[in-house]
């Protein structure tokens, strides 16, 4: 596993049992279910059929639109202010967009595609591999609008944090349609409050 932080943290999604490690697969000490491990990254789920993968664009903070380049600045500055042993889990990180805002920090990336950026593949609508209270933030760049059940999502993550855990999320709101037929909802500040305090 090209991860070692996701180790502790890992349990079986079916019966919550301890896994067992090896080269290309895991498996639940308890209910025997398997997982395997492509090129270090564990596949809890697999690619939807109807998502067609992108290829990487270079992304930085100086490259893009003001806005992505503020997206970045934003996440660099509450990355930077937080505390040194903040474990952190990039919630659709894709290609790995942010992931020199996280450098020297303990970081899990995680998307529902294994690109070669990413630490773990799972669609965690459908199921969730962490136990509880394992993250001190999770961070959701850019995301939300592609998840159907949101809310439903946005309770997963809540029970996978600290007791003082944090979610930090950016969405887009006044922007064309994107990653079709994965892009479903434009946030206000409203509604994000709303479920954000559910």
């Amino acid at each position: 596993m090209k991860n070692r932080l996701l180790i502790p943290i890992l349990l079986c999604p079916a019966c919550g049992g301890d896994f067992q490690f090896q080269e290309d697969m895991m498996q639940c000490a308890s209910c025997k279910l398997e997982v395997s491990i492509q090129d270090g990254i564990p596949l809890f789920t697999q690619t939807p059929a109807s998502l067609q993968p992108w290829e990487k664009v270079e992304r930085g903070p100086q490259q893009g639109t003001p806005w992505r380049r503020e997206n970045w600045r934003w996440l660099n500055d509450l990355v930077q202010s937080a505390q040194p042993d903040t474990l952190f889990l990039d919630v659709g990180s894709g290609h790995g967009d942010f992931q020199d805002v996280f450098s020297g920090r303990k970081s899990i990336a995680l998307d529902i595609v294994p690109y070669p950026e990413v630490d773990i593949a799972c669609d965690l609508t459908l199921v969730s591999p962490f136990k509880a209270a394992s993250f001190n933030v999770i961070v959701m760049m850019n995301v939300l609008e592609h998840v159907y059940e949101a809310e439903q999502l946005l309770t997963r993550l809540a029970g996978m944090l600290k007791p003082d855990g944090e979610i930090w999320l950016a969405v887009p709101f006044l922007l064309k349609v994107h990653q079709a037929p994965h892009d479903f909802a434009r946030y206000t500040p409203f509604a994000l409050r709303k479920m954000g305090a559910n």
